[in-house]
């Protein structure tokens, strides 16, 4: 260690030289302005606009202040307008407020330290020109329901003027511009569509109407339409006639009545009344036969026999009963007490009809079984021992397994039955043969489960039966011949489950079912052509499951279905065609043909009551046959594999519920709705792997939802530039190739959620720059392209809550600070995306 001693002194000795008061003292550092730049503005209102700065450089001193300057004048200074945004340097946003609107301005950064202020550059910008209030615009809906003293119209409010609808309705008057001084509705506020309903007008007199609406500037009125109330229709007593008098028996007779007018109110009761005497009234002896207009048929009985009758038809009104005119019969004599047996008679053995034969009867005052149903098979071969019986006051039953039954020759001589027939059940009966003089059956035609029928010609005299006609489950019947004198069916024509079934020959004379018309599960039917005189059915058409059917032809005359037509499961049929007169329509239900290629002949059919569910129709590439309809009173559902566009719809104005479009494989377009404009239900595109865009529609309503979701190559949304309102849910959801939201830009309002979900976006939301309220929650979740969310620039209202989650490319929040500074008050979820913001954040302007 010695050895480093010398060194060490040395070096003091050297400090102590360097350290002498006579050394010169060091410069001192130089301090400037500081550097700044000025942000571009943007944001921008009538009175309102944002800027800011970036300061780059200090000056080597610290920045005690900074923000953005101001003027109508060039190169404004701290001494004009100002912000303050704090201190130290980096970027700073300023919100400028307090500004005119349609005024130029001039901005700078700033920046002050010790050494004094330094400005950025110069940018200028005009604030946007004041929206002028104004009254409102309102468009006049056509008047319907027209009744003698109601009417129903509405509104719709096309402009608010800029400002909040206070009251608005429908104003009504003798004289034409009517005002709301006059008579008027009052059907709340908002810009929402509405409804009125016109009261205690005067019958037979035209009124003049007009929408209304009003706001803070003042009230406005859409077009004037007019229109003529009812003429007020009388009530009176009905007019009826009396039908003549056949099928005179012993102890019966067949009248009935037509309902010549209905004196203007509901026929409660009807039927034929009739006593010994002239005159007679309904406190006679009479019969029920319904309600309503239709003519009836009624069977008089309890006859005493060789005796004169006055019979004449009744009806009832809320106004009172009247009477047809009076006619008269004398019923037939007998030989002895016994030719009319009184009372219900059951027959289980062969033994028992032998014995009763023996007795002579011509008549039964009651119904008539043969077999037993409970107890299953009967000895029963042959019914010659009722051979003399002429008419059965009630109903005629043949069942319960009669094996050794082949044929019903015994009751040859029977001419009416006033209740139902029913032959069924029975195992060895061929034909009905035994029913060749039978004219009248006053209830139902029930025919089933007789194996080895093959035909029913047996019947080839009956001219009216009261009730259903029911023919089913006959597995060796071939047609229906024997009802060719049948015109009209009271009830049901169900047609069904005959396995051998090849036509329906036999009802070419039918024009009017009363009921349904079911044709389903005739596996071997394949020619319907008999039924071409058929007019009107009242209630449903079914036709299921009849394979060897490979068109239906044969309706040329049809006019009327009153329920809804229904084609399901004829795997073999080719064509729908032959409807051309058909005029008005229940509904419409076609599924599961898949052979169906085309759907023509449906010309006169301009609306349906119900609805149309086109649905598995596996070879169906067109709907053409609907090409005139213009409304369709409920929903539609598509969804056929083949199907490439909707120009089958072009005429279609209105759906009066929900619109589903689902699962159309082939479906590349929506042409042919451009006539649609109004959807009173939802509106779905869902599950169409083909379709590309949306071109074809000129929607401005929707009153519940639209959902447009998991159609996999959809790549743009099109032609929803009329829609301004949708008053449910909006969800646009799993469409992977979806790129632009382009035609959403006249939205104003959605009163539901808006879900924007798993779409491939492509940078940003190009849509819904007029929106201004969601009434629900706004979801924007998992689209993976999405970088910004312009277009939200003035959305303002959002009630429900706000979740965007999961677009790992997200950044840029900006379009949401007005919401974010309008008192946003709901759950605020951001997170997973490539910038998450807070509520804060966003309305500071750190959004981006």
């Amino acid at each position: 260690m010695k050895k480093f001693v010398p060194i060490l002194l040395l070096g003091l000795a050297i400090y102590a030289c360097s350290s002498s008061s006579d050394d010169p003292t060091p410069p001192e550092e130089t301090l400037l302005a500081p550097t700044v730049s000025t942000t571009a503005v943007t944001a921008i209102e009538e009175t309102t606009a944002v800027s800011g700065g970036n300061i780059t450089d200090d000056g080597g001193a610290n920045i005690i202040s900074r923000g953005i300057c101001w003027s109508t004048s060039a190169n404004p200074t701290t001494a004009d307008n100002i912000t303050s945004n704090g201190t130290g340097t980096g970027s700073f946003t300023s919100n400028l407020t307090g500004l005119d609107a349609n005024t130029e301005y001039y901005v700078r950064a700033y920046a002050t330290n010790s050494e004094g202020t330094a400005y950025g550059e110069q940018v200028s910008f005009t604030t946007l020109e004041e929206e002028s209030l104004s009254a409102p615009t309102v468009s006049t809906t056509s008047i319907t329901e027209i009744g003698v003293t109601t009417a129903v119209s509405g509104g719709s409010i096309v402009t608010n003027g800029g400002s909040e609808i206070i009251s608005k309705g429908i104003c009504w008057s003798v004289n034409p511009d009517p005002t709301t001084n006059d008579n008027s509705t009052s059907e709340g506020t908002g810009d929402d569509s509405f409804t009125s309903n016109l009261t205690e007008l005067d019958a037979n007199t035209e009124y003049y109407v007009r929408a209304y609406a009003t706001n803070s500037e003042g009230t406005a009125y859409g077009e004037q339409v007019s229109f003529t109330t009812l003429e007020e229709v009388s009530l009176t007593t009905p007019t009826v006639s009396t039908t003549s008098i056949t099928e005179i028996g012993v102890t019966t007779a067949v009248s009935g009545g037509s309902i010549v007018t209905n004196g203007g109110s509901e026929i409660i009761s009807k039927g034929i009344c009739w006593s010994v005497n002239p005159d007679p009234t309904i406190n006679d002896n009479s019969t029920s036969d319904g309600t309503g207009d239709d003519s009836f048929i009624s069977n008089l009985t309890e006859l005493e026999a060789s005796t004169e009758y006055y019979v004449r038809a009744y009806a009832t009104n809320s106004e009172g009963t009247s009477y047809g005119e009076q006619r008269t019969f004398t019923t037939s004599e007998v030989s002895n007490a016994n030719t009319v047996y009184e009372g219900d008679l059951v027959f289980t053995s062969q033994q028992q009809i032998d014995d009763f034969g023996e007795e002579g009867y011509i008549g039964v005052n009651g119904s008539i079984t043969i077999g037993n149903l409970a107890n299953g098979q009967t000895d029963i071969t042959n019914l010659d021992g009722l051979s003399t019986i002429e008419t059965v006051a009630s109903f005629l039953t043949i069942f319960a397994n009669n094996a050794p039954l082949t044929q019903i020759d015994g009751l040859g001589d029977l001419k009416t039955i006033g209740g139902d027939l029913t032959v069924q059940f029975n195992n060895s009966l061929a034909n009905l043969n035994g029913f060749s003089n039978l004219t009248s059956i006053g209830g139902k035609l029930f025919i089933s489960g007789n194996n080895l029928l093959a035909n029913i010609t047996g019947l080839t005299n009956v001219e009216s039966i009261g009730g259903n006609i029911e023919i089913v489950q006959n597995d060796a019947l071939l047609n229906l011949q024997g009802l060719e004198k049948i015109t009209l069916v009271n009830g049901i024509l169900d047609i069904s489950n005959n396995s051998a079934l090849t036509s329906v020959q036999g009802l070419g004379s039918v024009t009017t079912v009363n009921g349904d018309l079911n044709l389903y599960f005739n596996s071997e039917l394949s020619d319907i052509s008999a039924l071409t005189n058929l007019e009107t059915i009242a209630g449903d058409f079914y036709f299921f499951q009849s394979y060897a059917l490979t068109e239906i032809t044969g309706f040329d005359n049809l006019t009327h279905i009153g329920g809804l037509f229904i084609l399901r499961g004829n795997d073999a049929l080719i064509e729908v065609s032959g409807f051309t007169l058909l005029e008005s329509l229940g509904g419409i239900q076609f599924d599961n043909n898949n052979a169906l290629v085309s759907l023509i002949g449906f010309g006169n059919l301009i609306s349906i009551e119900f609805g149309i569910q086109v649905f598995g129709n596996e070879s169906l590439s067109n709907i053409d046959g609907f090409k005139n309809i213009l409304t369709v009173g409920s929903g539609i559902y598509i969804a056929n594999t083949k199907l490439t566009d909707f120009s089958g719809l072009s005429q279609l104005d209105e759906v009066g519920g929900n619109f589903e479009i689902d699962s159309n494989s082939n479906l590349t377009s929506l042409t042919g709705l451009l006539q649609l404009d109004t959807i009173s239900g939802s509106f779905l595109i869902t599950n169409n792997p083909a379709l590309e865009n949306t071109y074809g529609l000129a929607i401005d309503s929707i009153i519940g939802d639209l959902i447009i979701k998991d159609n996999v190559s959809l790549v743009t949304l099109n032609d929803f530039d009329y829609l301004s309102s949708i008053s449910g849910n909006l969800i646009i959801e799993g469409n992977e190739s979806l790129e632009v939201l382009s035609t959403l830009n006249n939205l104003l309002l959605i009163g539901g959620d808006l879900i924007i979900r798993g779409n491939d976006l492509h940078n940003n939301i190009w849509a819904f720059d007029r929106l201004d309220r969601i009434s629900g929650n706004l979801v924007i979740d998992g689209n993976e392209g999405l970088q910004e969310l312009g277009g939200f620039t003035n959305f303002k209202t959002l009630e429900g809550d706000l979740e965007i989650t999961n677009n790992t490319s997200l950044y840029d929040f900006c379009s949401l600070q007005l919401l974010m500074n309008n008192n946003f008050s709901g759950t605020y979820n951001v997170e997973g995306n490539f910038y998450n913001p807070s509520q804060t954040d966003i309305a500071n302007g750190l959004c981006n």
